[in-house]
Formats: structure tokens, C-alpha cells, sequence
């Protein structure tokens, strides 16, 4: 069973997944659609609404949830998840743009959707601001024309009906985004665009996948609501993301490369509880450590502070569906204490070899070897072997 939240876009609310969740759950996944703040059932004033109260929403569904999710941002949606991915990285396995914008660090929405290469497919002329106020309605006789072109006259009324006076605040869409590499960067993102999309036209979809690049972009030919024009459609490339096990191991090799990145290299030990689950088990702990993630977390600080420039190398790396395997070699200067062993100054090369068990994007467990007695003869601790004779 997968997690799924799905997080909608301006002038919406959770009511308009109503088509597409019951798919989901009744594929025996489980399926979370809140309302961003001020929106659908929210009553929250507009004068207090910014990106990060609608980022606080989604992060409360995460920390809500036992294991990492499939976010699915719709439209507007796509920059709250981005900012949400930034801020919670190990709660999501999979980030999903559905016709939404995928801002790059230090882009907002509006920079994003004033660079749209056809601004006859593009929300804004239909637009009615209010800047005193704060916020923007959509033209009433456009409702339909910009979101629900190809939908049944019944959806789009119902939709419509929702959307006519909705009040969509300024600030959030005037926000730069703040993302790094490190975390919104390592979570696998999947963009589905939408061919006859008014609201946001293709040619800015593929603008922004092409710039900040998706592992998989999907193509419906729908307006810019799949979910009432094509919800069994939308439905079947969400379900997908769910059990693609050629996917999943690269995903997890992935996964493992960015924790040896961040961990072993750049020297994040809190990178620990952004990967491990919390019922990591180390099958193989060091002397003297635990086999949980704060053994973990004692291991590298102590590698950190007795090798000079730690750093780790991946030499090699198999998976098969969850299981990873990576061999990799430590280098650095011993300049600390270490087990015991006081400074030599001299440089080591340690060879490991790791067997990782990833669940939903998380090391679950964990089987190590490593070169133990390499490591003391390159201290001179144990003597090094005698060259054979000529």
C-alpha cells in the first residue's frame, strides 16, 4: 500500500480530487486530500495567508503519515509541494506536477508564469485583482474556458460553482521558492503535462520540466483539470508510480548515492534521520556503537573527526527492487584518535562494501564488510605482508 497526498491548485480545494481519490483508496492505497488554508472548507483570512502557512498544511499531512508519500501537486499546488519537499525530504518517496508549476530555487510563480511562451493558453487575462485587498478571482463567464474546457456540462458546472468568487491571496504566488540539491533535489520527480491546458500552456509546462528535469514526464491530452476530464486516465499514471519495480530499484540506488553524498562526504550527520527509518537496524554495527540510527550517527562523527577530508567514493552499485548493494572506498588523513590509535598523520583507503534494505525511500536495514585489516596495516598498527620474492 502506497501513500498518496494530493494538494490542489488556485480557486480549488480538496473536493476537486472527489473523481480521483476513490480510485486510488479503492486500489487499497491510502489517499489524504486537505484543504490549503483559505480554500474549499478552510476559513482562514486571506490577510493571513503566505506559501509558508500553505507549506505548514502540507507538512502536518506528512508528519502525519507512517511512511513516505506520493505528493502530487496540482497547478498552483506544485510550488507548495516544491517548497514542501525542501523542508521535509524524507517524507517523500515521489513528487508528482500535475500541470503545475515547478519552480527552480529563487523563482516564484508569478516570475514563472510571466515567462509563458503562449499567454493566449495562460490563466491571467481572466483574472480580476484586488491588490489592496490581496487576493484575485477568476472572471466568472471564464471559469469554464480556462479550467474545464473538455469536462461534461455537469462537472464543469459543479466546478465551476466552486470556483466563482474564490478568493486567491497574492503572497504565496509572489514567494521566491528556497530549495537546494541536497534536499528538494534528491526526491524523484515525475511531471504530467497537459496538451490543452488553458490555464497554463504546454509550451510553459515543458519550459519548466526541461529546467529543473523530471525522471518521467507523462502526456494527457486534456484541459488543465485531468481529474474531472480524465480522472481513470489520471488515476492509472498515479497508480503506476505505486509498484514500477524497475523504477524503484534506480530509485533506490539514487537514494543511496545522495545519503553516501550527504552523509559520508559532506559530513550531514542529520542526513541520518533524513534516510534511515526509524526502525533502522544495522545488522553489522561497529564495536562499541548501537544498531540504530544514533550508532549510526556515533560511527561517522567519529570517522569525521579522526580522518582529515573523510570522504566516500562509489566504486560500484547493483539493486534488485529494495535491496541495494554499493562498494565504495573511504578516503582521508588520520589525524584523530581512532579506536584506540593515536594520529599518524599517514593516509588510508578503507574498502566497504554496504547491502542496504530501502522501504518506501527509507534504509531500513543495513549489512556492512569492511576492510578492517587493510585499514590497521595502512596505520601500521598490524604489519604489512612481505612481497613475495622475486
Amino acid at each position: 500500500m502506497s501513500t498518496y497526498v494530493l494538494i490542489h491548485g488556485s480557486w480549488h480545494g480538496g473536493w476537486c480530487w472527489d473523481r480521483v481519490a476513490p480510485l486510488l483508496r479503492n486500489a487499497g492505497h491510502h489517499v489524504e486530500t486537505p484543504d490549503l488554508p483559505g480554500h474549499g472548507a478552510d476559513a482562514t483570512p486571506v490577510s493571513e495567508i503566505t506559501l509558508q502557512r500553505y507549506v505548514d498544511r502540507v507538512c502536518d499531512v506528512l508528519d502525519a503519515q507512517a511512511e513516505p508519500v506520493i505528493l502530487v501537486g496540482h497547478s498552483h499546488g506544485g510550488v507548495v509541494v516544491t517548497q514542501a519537499a525542501e523542508q521535509r525530504p524524507g517524507k517523500i518517496r515521489t513528487l508528482v506536477y500535475l500541470a503545475a508549476f515547478l519552480p527552480r530555487n529563487g523563482e516564484s510563480l508569478l516570475d514563472l508564469a510571466r515567462q509563458d511562451p503562449d499567454m493566449s493558453r495562460n490563466v491571467l487575462p481572466f483574472l480580476d485583482l484586488f491588490e489592496e485587498q490581496g487576493y484575485a478571482t477568476v472572471q466568472p463567464e471564464h471559469i469554464r474556458e480556462a479550467f474545464y474546457h473538455d469536462c461534461s456540462d455537469a462537472d464543469a458546472a459543479w466546478a465551476a460553482e466552486h470556483v466563482r468568487g474564490a478568493r486567491e491571496p497574492l503572497a504565496s504566488p509572489a514567494t521566491p521558492m528556497q530549495t537546494t540539491p541536497e534536499r528538494f533535489g534528491r526526491i524523484p520527480r515525475v511531471y504530467i503535462a497537459c496538451l490543452d491546458d488553458r490555464a497554463i500552456s504546454p509550451a510553459l509546462q515543458k519550459l519548466m520540466y526541461t529546467n529543473t528535469p523530471c525522471g518521467r514526464v507523462v502526456e494527457m491530452h486534456t484541459s488543465h483539470s485531468p481529474f474531472l476530464a480524465a480522472p481513470e486516465t489520471l488515476a492509472g499514471h498515479l497508480l503506476a508510480l505505486a509498484d514500477a519495480p524497475a523504477d524503484r530499484a534506480e530509485q533506490n540506488k539514487a537514494v543511496v548515492r545522495r545519503f553516501v553524498e550527504e552523509a559520508q562526504t559532506l559530513h550531514r550527520v542529520e542526513a541520518v534521520d533524513e534516510y534511515l527509518s526509524d526502525d533502522f537496524v544495522d545488522h553489522t554495527p561497529m564495536p562499541g556503537f548501537s544498531p540504530d540510527r544514533a550508532g549510526v550517527k556515533g560511527v561517522f562523527t567519529l570517522f569525521y573527526t579522526a580522518f582529515a577530508g573523510f570522504r566516500a567514493v562509489i566504486e560500484d552499485q547493483v539493486a534488485d527492487g529494495d535491496r541495494v548493494m554499493t562498494r565504495k572506498t573511504f578516503y582521508g588523513t588520520h589525524q584523530g584518535a581512532f579506536m584506540g590509535i593515536p594520529p599518524t598523520g599517514r593516509p588510508v583507503q578503507i574498502k566497504v562494501i554496504d547491502v542496504l534494505y530501502l522501504r518506501d525511500g527509507m534504509i531500513t536495514e543495513h549489512w556492512g564488510a569492511v576492510d578492517q585489516l587493510g585499514l590497521m596495516q595502512q596505520l601500521g598498527v598490524v604489519p604489512a605482508p612481505e612481497a613475495a620474492p622475486a
